[in-house]
């Protein structure tokens, strides 16, 4: 199985460092642009299906994708980004704060009415058991967000999520994996499309 996963096109939200998770956030002129190019960029893929976050800043960066294919879209709730809780719709920084003050693992942080990095993890793990048994020898496009890639680069590549978080996927970024039965290895970490 192939697996391409690309993150959602820019929003108003990134580009001031606000953090949306379950929320849908704005995307911007840049981000309609790069979903163009991130688009045209990957026209001549074989993609056999698409399953993309059901949140509006994804959903709308596989539909940009989708012009250039036949293969069906569907959304998921498993693909959305870490919910922060009351964090959602503030700075950066002040989750930031919050998770250093908190003494705990960056990945075991929780905050009041969310997910920790570690929730995020075993929801898309649950989404790619049935994703591996349904599409084994298929490429599928997944559209979703940065903290959603370093999980499934951890699950795939078996590396720990505090590893992963160094990796840092920007805006409309393909990351292409290959799975053989047990064995993965990651083809592509692209910053920006062709």
């Amino acid at each position: 199985m192939k697996i391409i996963a690309v993150r959602h096109g820019e929003t108003k939200e990134n580009k001031a460092r606000v953090l949306m998770g379950h929320m849908h956030g704005t995307l911007s002129k840049a981000g309609y642009a790069q979903i163009a190019k991130l688009a045209h960029s990957l026209k001549g893929e074989k993609i056999d299906a698409i399953f993309s976050s059901d949140l509006d800043r994804a959903a709308e960066t596989a539909r940009g994708i989708a012009r250039y294919h036949k293969a069906p879209i569907s959304y998921v709730k498993a693909l959305r980004e870490q919910n922060y809780g009351i964090f959602q719709g503030q700075s950066l920084e002040a989750l930031i704060t919050a998770e250093k003050s908190s003494n705990l693992k960056i990945t075991e942080f929780r905050p009041s009415n969310g997910e920790s990095l570690m929730d995020v993890r075993n929801r898309v793990e649950r989404f790619v058991k049935r994703l591996n048994k349904k599409y084994g020898d298929k490429t599928i496009l997944l559209s979703t967000h940065s903290g959603v890639i370093r999980c499934l680069i951890s699950i795939y590549l078996d590396m720990p999520m505090e590893k992963v978080l160094q990796m840092d996927p920007k805006n409309t970024e393909i990351v292409v994996m290959e799975i053989n039965g047990t064995r993965a290895r990651l083809v592509k970490f692209k910053a920006k499309p062709d």
